[in-house]
Order: C-alpha cells, then sequence, then structure tokens
C-alpha cells in the first residue's frame, strides 16, 4: 500500500499539470482570437497631400466611414503635419460649410506641426487648442485616440481612451456623429491605421 502523502502528491501533480494544459490552451485560443481582431479592424489608407485647406475643403476628405452608436476611436497615424479627422452627421462629401454646421474637426500637428485643436463647426470656431511640437512624425507611426460622449469630445495620445489627454472641448447636443473622415495636406501625406479592437499597441 503507497503512502497517503506520495497519493496527495500524484493527484496534485495531475491536477497542477491539468490546470497547466487548460492555460496553454486558453492562450492559444486567444492569440487566434487577437490575430483574427487585428486582421479585421485595422485599416490602412494612404492619403494624398491634399493641398491647402479651403472653403469647400470638406470635398477633400477622404475615406469617410460610417460610424452609428460608436463614441471613440483609435489610430495611428504616419505624417509630416496635419492629420485631421471630421466627425459629423452626414457624409464629409455632401456638407455645405456655409449651411451645415453639425459637425467637429479634430486636428493634430496643425500649424507646421506645432498646434492641435478641435474645431466645433464654423460657427463656434476653435476650440480645445494646445501646442504639441512635432506630436506628428513623417517617418513614424503615432498613435492617438478621440472619443466623443456626454457632449465632449477629446484627442490624446497614445491607445488608451482618457489618458493623456491633449486637448478637450465640449459640443452641441444636436450633433448626432454618424460619419468620420480623415484628411491629410498642408503639403504632407498621410499614412492612417484605423483601430476597433483593443490591439496591445503603445505609444
Amino acid at each position: 500500500m503507497r503512502p497517503v502523502s506520495s497519493v496527495v502528491y500524484k493527484s496534485h501533480l495531475q491536477i497542477t499539470m491539468s490546470m497547466r494544459q487548460i492555460i496553454l490552451i486558453f492562450q492559444s485560443f486567444l492569440l487566434v482570437i487577437i490575430q483574427a481582431i487585428r486582421q479585421e479592424d485595422i485599416i490602412v489608407e494612404a492619403l494624398p497631400n491634399s493641398g491647402n485647406i479651403h472653403p469647400n475643403r470638406f470635398s477633400t476628405y477622404r475615406h469617410v466611414l460610417t460610424i452609428t452608436n460608436k463614441t471613440q476611436i483609435r489610430f495611428g497615424v504616419q505624417a509630416g503635419n496635419d492629420a485631421h479627422l471630421l466627425l459629423s452627421d452626414k457624409h464629409a462629401n455632401t456638407i455645405d460649410i456655409n449651411t451645415d454646421y453639425n459637425y467637429i474637426e479634430v486636428e493634430f500637428g496643425g500649424s507646421g506641426n506645432t498646434q492641435s485643436l478641435i474645431r466645433v463647426s464654423t460657427m463656434l470656431g476653435q476650440l480645445g487648442a494646445a501646442n504639441t511640437p512635432n506630436i506628428l512624425d513623417s517617418s513614424t507611426i503615432k498613435y492617438f485616440w478621440v472619443s466623443w460622449y456626454g457632449g465632449v469630445v477629446k484627442g490624446g495620445h497614445g491607445f488608451d481612451i482618457d489618458q493623456n489627454i491633449i486637448m478637450e472641448s465640449s459640443y452641441p447636443a444636436n450633433i448626432d456623429i454618424k460619419y468620420l473622415a480623415l484628411w491629410s495636406g498642408f503639403g504632407s501625406s498621410g499614412t492612417w491605421h484605423l483601430y476597433n479592437g483593443n490591439s496591445p499597441l503603445k505609444y
């Protein structure tokens, strides 16, 4: 008859090995999911230099996405200056700057890569500006996020929403954000990486 301690030790070892196997299986499964999310969520778009902003600038916005029921976006951008996002209640190319006011522009690296700001329609003008020298880089992807909920729009560094905030501004409740569009200009082309998931990227 084997000692009780030997039986207990063997049982404990079997349980430990089983737990390790379960953990390994779970990790493998999780890795497959993460890889699938990355492949599904990442959109890479190279936007040419669209020139300088002009009265009909919304016609030069590109890569319009429907974002109904979303309140945030994470993205990376490689550009020398002027990476702009447009949040609006209608498709960017149908906005009339003289009559439509339900939009928000979020600008990173404007004024020669020295300033970032939020512009809430032409009626309310420039809000939430911040000095951000060299925030963009033409040779390196920089990661940012933008969120809009509770009547407040924010923009910041990195991949964690509401962390490392650069700028924020309130916006009217009647702006029902349904579309996102991108713009690169003032002499700079931009390569954008948009993320819907929580890929583990660092700024």
